[in-house]
């Protein structure tokens, strides 16, 4: 059994020890680097032999269809049993007798015939009482507070479809947040209509989707010594045209330091999730 975890990044020297440590168990880490990132992300991924860079280039910056389509590409390439496709702020994990369980591979192998696994991503704030964060330590401890609510807001659409068995006909839909079919294609529209509405239906629906679904931290709110900058300057001044005409990553367009700093204030004492 192997893992590939696959990413897109732009600025994320942050971020990346974390994720780094976190998920140091995979086989591959395939990082499809952001030509236009102005930090020092690849200095810090090099000394990792994991780690697989893919430079790539958006002709107008970040444009959520094509980070799909190429994400997806990789994920149709890959050479490992199964692929975690998360950002650089997404830990998954599970417990097992209260204990965090980072390496996924003992979980997947108790649940052999499941095509595909679900992951609920908790919204992460800092608590009140929360230490300054440390790169040398696991994040997900570090962080174990957040939003409780997972039928409604960010939690609900963070259920995400992100652990797959590979060669499988799927393409995720933009952030991950579902999947379809990647159907072939028909020269008459009709016909392609025809051949997406049953395909699509008998497909997805055929996947052996695992009733488990794995645990998850989402930490693009996890303390405000980086996702103000995050946020703002390489969200927020980042989004193509067609990313605002479509409101994809909506949640970045109009986001500003005041309103994560009150986002921030209203979630000191959220309780412990994990």
């Amino acid at each position: 059994m192997s893992l590939e975890i696959l990413t897109m990044w732009y600025n994320e020297a942050y971020l990346a020890p974390f994720f780094l440590k976190h998920y140091a168990y995979a086989d591959k880490i395939t990082l499809c680097y952001d030509a236009d990132t102005t930090d020092n992300t690849l200095e810090i991924v090099k000394p990792f032999p994991n780690v697989h860079v893919i430079p790539f280039q958006f002709p107008d910056m970040m444009d959520d269809e094509i980070k799909r389509d190429f994400l997806t590409a990789q994920y149709r390439r890959t050479e490992c049993d199964r692929v975690l496709c998360v950002d650089a702020d997404e830990f998954v994990f599970y417990k097992k007798d209260d204990d965090f369980c980072y390496d996924l591979l003992p979980f997947i192998a108790a649940h052999p015939g499941y095509d595909l696994f679900y992951v609920t991503l908790y919204q992460i704030y800092r608590h009140v009482d929360d230490l300054d964060l440390d790169p040398g330590l696991y994040p997900v401890p570090q962080r174990r507070h957040g939003d409780p609510n997972i039928t409604e807001g960010m939690n609900a659409i963070y259920n995400k479809p992100i652990l797959a068995r590979k060669d499988l006909n799927i393409r995720w839909t933009p952030g991950c947040h579902a999947i379809k079919l990647i159907h072939p294609p028909l020269r008459k529209f009709r016909l392609r209509r025809l051949a997406e509405m049953f395909m699509s239906e008998f497909t997805v629906s055929s996947l052996r989707t695992s009733p488990f679904p794995l645990l998850g931290a989402h930490w693009s709110m996890a303390d405000p010594v980086f996702a103000i900058e995050r946020r703002v300057k390489n969200r927020r001044a980042r989004q193509s045209k067609n990313n605002l005409a479509k409101g994809m990553t909506r949640q970045h367009h109009a986001v500003t330091e005041e309103s994560i700093l009150s986002e921030f204030a209203q979630h000191r004492h959220d309780p412990q999730l994990f």
